[in-house]
């Protein structure tokens, strides 16, 4: 009888213990944790303005903050700039897209922001990456806007690193 129940001790030792053990380790985790936080920038803009171009460097601190289940906000002074969505794993850190999307800054103008592929990773293009090694982001996104009949375009090349 004393055999019997050691066994069956033992049994419901590993039982518990294994099972406990066994915890799922493979849990997705979530692309964007990686990425939020506060930045510092350069970004070269490139206008285009009735036929003209003009290239301008900026620099600045911006943001980066979830926004529901699955994208990002870049925000600058509180101001959304843009969201970013299709966020996938790479290799060595993420990628992102910035989809159209149209925005009111006031007194009847509104703009409209796309990306354009000037992120390389695992050679393939996307509208921007963040680099885990280095925590830089990179992106590059267009501005559009019509002001008194005028239409004005922007290029933004932007390159970030992280605080």
């Amino acid at each position: 009888m004393k055999f019997q129940f050691n066994f069956w001790l033992l049994i419901a030792f590993f039982a518990v213990f294994g099972i406990s053990a066994c915890g799922s380790d493979d849990e997705p985790t979530d692309p964007r944790d990686e990425v939020i936080g506060t930045y510092n920038y350069s970004v070269e803009v490139t206008e285009i303005d009735l036929g003209r171009i003009t290239d301008l460097d900026e620099s600045g601190t911006l943001i980066v903050s979830k926004n529901g289940s699955d994208k990002l906000d870049f925000k600058e002074g509180g101001e959304l700039l843009f969201t970013a969505e299709k966020i996938r794993n790479a290799s060595n850190g993420i990628v992102f897209d910035i989809a159209p999307q149209t925005q009111n800054i006031g007194n009847g103008v509104s703009v409209t922001i796309e990306g354009y592929d000037v992120a390389e990773l695992d050679n393939t293009l996307y509208n921007g990456r963040y680099v885990s090694g280095s925590k830089k982001i990179f992106t590059g996104f267009t501005f559009r806007t019509v002001i008194d009949n005028l239409n004005y375009q922007f290029f933004y090349k932007f390159e970030g690193t992280k605080q």
